[in-house]
């Protein structure tokens, strides 16, 4: 399972210890894998995780492939946040 800490994309900048705002339709987040810097699976997700299922990762990673996720948080009207990316392994 991929997780990651949630931001707030709109007054996110608060030093109180509180949970950042959230988007008023709630949050989402576009999840893209990548091999061998190729895109292999975009996926969205209205909580900060994925599941990748060992089916899926066998049926779409090449043996010794480079992987990597990239994330980023959708906004309100489809604005997107910043991504981030990470290499993973299998």
């Amino acid at each position: 399972m991929l997780t990651w800490n949630r931001c707030s994309r709109i007054g996110g900048d608060v030093w109180a210890p509180v949970e950042p705002r959230q988007e008023p339709d709630g949050e989402r987040y576009r999840v893209q894998v990548l091999a061998n810097g190729y895109v292999v699976r975009t996926v969205q997700v209205r909580a900060p995780s994925f599941r990748y299922l060992a089916a899926d990762w066998d049926a779409e990673i090449p043996p010794s492939a480079a992987v990597k996720v990239r994330v980023l948080q959708l906004g309100e009207g489809g604005c997107l946040g910043w991504e981030t990316e990470s290499a993973i392994s299998g």
